[in-house]
């Protein structure tokens, strides 16, 4: 892939500087020469200028001033000059600096000069033995405009085409240039796409073959953070589910083997021929059955919330604790226990998953009351509170009873767990149930002291300026 995207970036660059140098290239070669041809031009009307007298007086008068005139010339700028009569006869020739070796060197009376005679400028490019040359011919004029003759300049063009042989050399050598820079941040730029795309690939195909540690370090351009980040998001989310799978499978082949071996037994034990005994066994029986539904019950509940991502939205947290409290008074005013509610204000909200919070509450009030001794409080608190510097809403449930050691606090979360000392028959499952909603919901369940004497539950929220949507 690497090699496909440097390609691509050479081919574009390749692209680029045809499309640049090839027009500059023509354009500064177009320019050398004309500057050539106007020096040629311009050499030939001066010149003209200066020989109109001599060929008005007369062919055979003309003296030694149009050879001096073109030897000067051509000793100075290494040109051919020629200058004819209106005949076309030479009257004056002088050899380009190459020629001036060969004796025998004459004019070239050319179409050039016979155009010239006839009363226009002619400027033609030729070749010389392989060597560029700017030709101009101009018509000499007397005072009265009659063509009395014509002079031509032959000006060598070899410095204009060593220039231009530069100026090719130093476009090829730039767009060379060019070339290996676009090569070089090409494979570095692509080493930033390919690097993250291969540590991506590398990290599907662990998750492939069962790894669910499997992660990739986001990087490179933002949409493919965006990406390694997504995988690392489904990664965390497949892993939670298949744990929670294996979990939810070990815990129900563990906790459902006792109670159905009880059944069993019961079952067995119940005798046609004594039906007081039978009686008493099939009571135990339906026993367990309540037992075995509320075991499934719990485990269906935490294989329900864990490994899900539901959405959240905003609660209002006052209005969910005046709910619960008018739900579970009846409850509480036949065990003779009052629910109070007390708020820091009338206006505390948080986000949470709806129904979770008040599921949360519910299961605390239940143990709360299992354990609450007669004419005590249960106690909802709302509050906005920091931990560890962040902004948090906490919702305290505050009982009266026994409480719990510090011990029995950190494992109270345990699926299953229950206070051997005090058997309340419950499937241990609602502590670790409520803290599972809570962490799906971005919040927390910690367990403490309460100020009663009793046990102190706080379920943690972000507030809705923290939460911000649904949880990551």
């Amino acid at each position: 892939m690497r090699r496909r995207l440097v390609l691509s970036y050479l081919v574009l660059a390749a692209l680029l500087l045809i499309a640049l140098e090839v027009p500059l290239g023509i354009l500064a070669a177009n320019h050398e020469r004309d500057a050539v041809r106007s020096s040629a031009r311009q050499d030939a009307a001066i010149l003209a200028a200066l020989a109109g007298p001599a060929l008005h007086a007369d062919g055979s008068d003309r003296g030694p001033d149009l050879d001096d005139l073109t030897s000067r010339y051509a000793i100075e700028t290494g040109a051919e000059v020629t200058i004819v009569d209106r005949n076309g006869k030479t009257v004056a020739y002088q050899p380009s600096a190459d020629e001036r070796h060969n004796p025998d060197a004459t004019s070239d009376n050319s179409a050039a000069l016979q155009l010239a005679l006839t009363g226009r400028t002619a400027v033609v490019s030729r070749r010389d033995e392989g060597r560029p040359v700017e030709v101009a011919a101009v018509p000499v004029t007397d005072s009265d405009g009659q063509v009395v003759g014509a002079v031509q300049v032959s000006l060598p063009a070899s410095v204009a085409e060593h220039r231009i042989h530069l100026l090719v050399a130093a476009l090829l050598a730039f767009a060379a240039g060019a070339l290996v820079v676009v090569t070089v941040v090409g494979f570095v730029l692509s080493g930033s796409v390919v690097r993250p795309l291969s540590d991506l690939e590398e990290a599907v195909h662990g998750l492939e073959t069962g790894d669910l540690d499997a992660r990739t370090d986001p990087a490179g351009p933002p949409e493919i953070r965006s990406l390694g980040d997504s995988f690392n998001r489904m990664a965390d989310q497949l892993g939670e589910l298949i744990t929670s799978q294996r979990r939810f499978i070990a815990d129900a082949s563990h906790q459902l083997r006792s109670p159905l071996a009880a059944l069993r037994l019961r079952l067995e034990a119940i005798d046609p021929a004594d039906p007081d005994g039978s009686e008493r066994h099939i009571e135990a029986a339906v026993e367990e059955v309540g037992r075995l539904s509320r075991l499934v019950d719990g485990l269906l509940e935490i294989a329900r919330v864990e490994g899900t991502r539901p959405q959240r939205s905003a609660v209002d947290v006052g209005s969910v604790l005046r709910d619960r409290v008018e739900m579970w008074e009846a409850l509480a005013d036949e065990r003779d226990v009052r629910l109070e509610v007390a708020a820091s204000s009338d206006e505390l909200a948080a986000v949470a998953v709806p129904g979770h919070l008040e599921q949360i509450l519910d299961n605390l009030l239940a143990n709360a009351l299992e354990v609450a001794p007669a004419r005590s409080a249960i106690e909802l608190q709302a509050s906005r509170r920091s931990v560890d510097g962040r902004p948090l809403l906490a919702v305290d449930v505050d009982d009266a009873g026994p409480g719990m050691t510090a011990q029995q606090r950190h494992v109270a979360f345990t699926r299953f767990w229950q206070d051997d000392t005090q058997p309340t028959g419950t499937t241990g499952l609602g502590l670790a149930i409520s803290r599972q909603l809570a962490r799906a919901s971005g919040g927390d369940l910690t367990l403490g002291v309460s100020p009663r004497g009793g046990l102190r539950a706080t379920v943690l929220l972000e507030p809705p300026a923290r939460a911000g949507g649904p949880p990551a």
